[in-house]
């Protein structure tokens, strides 16, 4: 991404993307934003918009999550013998505590926390339920991650 200070103004950022077209977006110092789109070979924006910082934040944390989401899925972190993973509850599961799965017992491994929807829950403990399509962020060993995901595969 291409960033330019704008004097007075605040600061232009843009980006020539693969279809050749161009995003641009003007950051103004007093908060709010101007969002640009160009045609391939055109300076004149096909598209504009005015947004609000908190519009500015929420379009943000989309894009950010969602390539954030990605990058996540995929990651196992091996540290020391302990793999930190982040794992998707099936969609058919049904809802249960921690407690009541035994998850630690059963498994060896440690829910970190859970990401549902636009919540997140740090360090939950036996009471917090577990809900279908949440991520659980768990940290064990290869063979307790292993029998974790066996555990939510039945």
């Amino acid at each position: 991404m291409n960033e330019s200070e704008l004097p007075g103004v605040g600061t232009k950022y843009w980006k020539k993307l693969e279809n050749g077209t161009t995003l641009t977006i003007i950051r103004h110092d007093s908060g709010r934003f101007e969002i640009a789109y160009s045609g391939q070979e055109s300076e004149i924006p096909e598209y504009y918009s005015e947004v609000t910082e908190e519009e500015a934040i929420e379009i943000g944390s989309v894009l950010a999550q969602k390539v954030h989401q990605k990058i996540v899925e995929k990651m196992d972190i091996l540290v020391k013998n302990l793999i930190i993973e982040w794992f998707k509850v099936p969609s058919g599961y049904e809802s249960r505590t921690i407690g009541d799965i035994q998850i630690r017992k059963k498994t060896g491994v440690s829910v970190v926390a859970i990401l549902r929807e636009k919540e997140t829950i740090p360090g939950p403990g036996p009471q917090d339920n577990i809900l279908p399509q949440d991520v659980l962020l768990i940290v064990g060993k290869k063979e307790s991650i292993e029998a974790f995901k066996r555990l939510f595969s039945n």
